[in-house]
Formats: structure tokens, C-alpha cells, sequence
């Protein structure tokens, strides 16, 4: 990953932990799903009261518009997507950092969200026209709901 990208990925970590209202957390779950223009965006903690996380929001409603953590994550997104085109961008990512220092990072580009509330099908052929891939690399579940949009949108697969 470049610089940029890990630059991201710092700022988001560090402004979840200066969100979680709570000093006995144990750890932090940022989770960001994205397609075209829906997302859906949650943090949660874990602390010593038990397994059972809470969710907070983020303190960043200070910051400019385009430097709020969810999109400095939909910023991370293009500029993944710019670095490999073939691959796509990702749907999901999962953020988690402990208090111990531990940090992780995961990008899912292959399984659909777990939405909270489910999106109209055409913004996922509205997200592969922003951000088109590889025929390899589209998933099989995807594949259909392309079909349907396929005229409408002329999308055609390879011309990457």
C-alpha cells in the first residue's frame, strides 16, 4: 500500500478512538460498506462489561464535509480502486483496532454486503459502471444484477 493509502487508514484509526465515549474499551470495529452512492457506515466498541458491543458515531461533525471518516473512507476506496482497475474497489471494510496497539485492516471486493437496510440492485451496476472490472474478478452473485442493467448502461466486460 502507498503512503496515501496508510495515511488513510492512520487518520480513520485515530479519530475512532477518539470517539469511543468510554475509557474501558477493548476494542474498536469500524465498519464501511459502499456501492455507487449507498453506504452504510458503523462503529462499535468492545469493552470489559461483556461480549456485547455498543455503537457510537464518530466525533468528526467538526471536520469539513469531504475529511468526515466515512468519506475519507470512500476517498480510500477510488484511490485503491485507481491503484489495480482489474480488481475493482471494495464493498466492505473492516477496521479493527484493540487498545493493546493492534491494528487491522480488511478489504472484501468479492462477498455482497451484510446491509443493514438492502439497496436497490441497480446501484451495484451503477458502482461496476464507476468502477468496472475484470470479468474474473466480478463475483458470481454480481454477474446477474450486470445483466439486467447490461443495455442500459452498454457495459461490456474485459475492456479493461
Amino acid at each position: 500500500m502507498t503512503n496515501e493509502i496508510n495515511e488513510l487508514i492512520k487518520e480513520v484509526g485515530g479519530m475512532a478512538v477518539q470517539s469511543v465515549p468510554s475509557n474501558d474499551w477493548i476494542c474498536i470495529k469500524l465498519i464501511r460498506r459502499r456501492i455507487s452512492t449507498y453506504g452504510e457506515f458503523n462503529v462499535l466498541y468492545f469493552g470489559t462489561w461483556g461480549d456485547e458491543p455498543k455503537q457510537t458515531g464518530m466525533k468528526d461533525k467538526h471536520l469539513p464535509a469531504g475529511k468526515r471518516t466515512h468519506n475519507t473512507l470512500d476517498a480510500l476506496r477510488k484511490l485503491m480502486y485507481d491503484q489495480d482497475p482489474p480488481l475493482g474497489a471494495w464493498y466492505t471494510c473492516v477496521m479493527t483496532l484493540s487498545n493493546e496497539n493492534d491494528f487491522d485492516v480488511k478489504f472484501d471486493y468479492e462477498n455482497k454486503p451484510e446491509w443493514e437496510h438492502q439497496p436497490v440492485e441497480e446501484e451495484y451496476a451503477e458502482d461496476f459502471k464507476q468502477f468496472p472490472r475484470k470479468s474474473e474478478n466480478i463475483p458470481s452473485w454480481l454477474m446477474p444484477i450486470l445483466n439486467t442493467f447490461r443495455e442500459k448502461y452498454l457495459f461490456v466486460f474485459d475492456d479493461l
